[in-house]
């Protein structure tokens, strides 16, 4: 599942990006990246690059900007940008925004973090789930996205 997002920033959105829903905006449909580890903003992770404006207006008022692009919420997404000095990480392991922007990340296990505040095996940090292990220094993941 994807929806078709819209980039309210000058800076392009390159695909394969971790976006969240833009709260100056605030019309559902409008994303940026952040700078903010774990943030409960995200709203899934970019199919196309998602060209910049120069002004920042509502949705309804720039439908002709092609400022527009396509944002995985849900599914398999191959390419997921990741923090290349993550810590390695098996299958399974829960994926997060990361301080670098647009980059996901995820908990050591050393640390034994869980991030699920109710004990409930669900994180409304995390947005996807790693389908593949990985190690220091890779920059791409391979991620099941669940937020839509």
């Amino acid at each position: 599942k994807f929806f078709v997002a819209r980039n309210a920033r000058v800076a392009q959105i390159s695909a394969d990006r971790v976006v969240i829903l833009d709260t100056t905006s605030n019309d559902g449909i409008t994303v940026t990246t952040t700078t903010t580890s774990f943030d409960n903003l995200v709203a899934g992770v970019t199919i196309d690059a998602i060209p910049g404006v120069t002004s920042d207006a509502t949705a309804a008022a720039n439908l002709t900007g092609g400022n527009w692009g396509r944002v995985k919420v849900y599914g398999r997404h191959a390419s997921v940008s990741l923090d290349g000095g993550a810590v390695t990480c098996g299958a399974g392991s829960r994926i997060y925004s990361h301080s670098t922007a647009g980059v996901a990340t995820v908990v050591p296990a050393a640390l034994n973090l869980s991030y699920d505040r109710l004990g409930t095996g669900v994180s409304g940090d995390s947005f996807g789930i790693a389908l593949e292990a990985c190690a220091a220094g890779n920059t791409t993941l391979d991620v099941f996205i669940q937020k839509g």
